[in-house]
C-alpha cells in the first residue's frame, strides 16, 4: 500500500480568456471531488491579463499524491480528455468547449510524505493543446532535509509541533513537563518514554487531537491537551 503525500501551493492556469480559465477550474474541481489522490483548487482566484491577450488565473491549492504529488501533474487534463460520471449536463458542454482550447497549468508547491520523510519543493507545468496533452515540464525542483525547521517553514506550524514532541519522547526529554504534570503523571511519563510500544500508543493518541497543537508555549498542555497526564497514566497502566 502506497503512502500518501500532502502537497500545497499555487496553481496557475493560462488560457485564452477568464471564462475558459474559470470553466477549467470548475470542471477540474468537480472531477477531483471523489478522486483518491485528489486536488482542490481554492476559491481565491486572482486574474491577470497578459500582454499577448491571454489570461492567467492563479489560486491556492492542496492535494495528495501516491508517494509523491509530482505524478499527479500528468493527470491534470483528464477532466477534459476522459469521461467521468460526475460530468453531465452543462459540465459536458464545458468539457467539449475546453477540448478545443489551449490551456497551460503550472504548479508551484511543497510536498511532504511523513512515512518516508520526503520533503521537496517543485514548480512544473503541463499544456493541453486542443485536447492533446504534452509532457510534464519540470521548471524547478529542490529536495529538502525533512528537519523540524523545514517542516515549520515549508509545511505548517502544527506539523512542526507534532514532530518536536516526537523527538522529545524519543530522546526521553520530559523535564519540560515538570510543574505541568503532577508527580504521579511524571513518573508514568518516565516509564512511557522508556517503552517503545507505550510511546507509540501515546503519540498515536496525540495525533488525534483536534485543537491546534501549540507545543512551543509553556501552557500548551492546558490549551490543547488537558487530559495528557491522565492519558499517560492510563496507557502505562494498561500496558503492564
Amino acid at each position: 500500500m502506497a503512502n500518501i503525500s500532502e502537497a500545497s501551493g499555487t496553481i496557475t492556469i493560462t488560457a485564452s480568456s477568464e471564462d475558459t480559465a474559470t470553466k477549467f477550474i470548475t470542471l477540474f474541481n468537480t472531477v477531483n471531488t471523489d478522486a483518491y489522490y485528489g486536488t482542490t483548487i481554492h476559491d481565491d482566484t486572482q486574474i491577470q491579463v497578459n500582454d499577448d491577450k491571454t489570461v492567467t488565473a492563479s489560486a491556492s491549492f492542496d492535494g495528495c499524491g501516491r508517494w509523491a504529488y509530482h505524478e499527479n501533474i500528468a493527470w491534470t487534463f483528464e477532466c477534459i480528455t476522459e469521461d467521468f460520471r460526475a460530468v453531465t449536463g452543462q459540465l459536458s458542454t464545458i468539457r467539449e468547449d475546453l477540448r478545443g482550447e489551449t490551456i497551460t497549468v503550472t504548479y508551484d508547491f511543497v510536498d511532504y510524505e511523513p512515512g518516508m520523510a520526503i520533503l521537496y519543493t517543485e514548480k512544473s507545468s503541463i499544456t493541453s493543446t486542443k485536447g492533446k496533452v504534452g509532457e510534464t515540464e519540470e521548471l524547478s525542483f529542490r529536495q529538502l532535509e525533512c528537519s523540524i525547521y523545514n517542516l515549520r517553514e515549508y509545511v505548517d506550524e502544527e506539523c512542526y509541533n507534532h514532530q518536536i514532541l516526537r523527538y522529545d519522547v524519543k530522546a526521553r526529554y520530559i523535564e519540560k513537563f515538570a510543574g505541568i504534570l503532577n508527580d504521579e503523571q511524571m513518573a508514568a511519563f518516565d516509564t512511557l518514554v522508556h517503552d517503545e510500544r507505550l510511546s507509540k500508543q501515546f503519540l498515536d493518541k496525540v495525533a488525534t487531537l483536534e485543537d491546534y497543537f501549540c507545543y512551543d508555549t509553556s501552557s500548551w498542555v492546558y490549551d490543547c491537551y488537558p487530559t495528557m497526564g491522565d492519558d499517560i497514566i492510563s496507557i502505562v497502566a494498561a500496558g503492564k
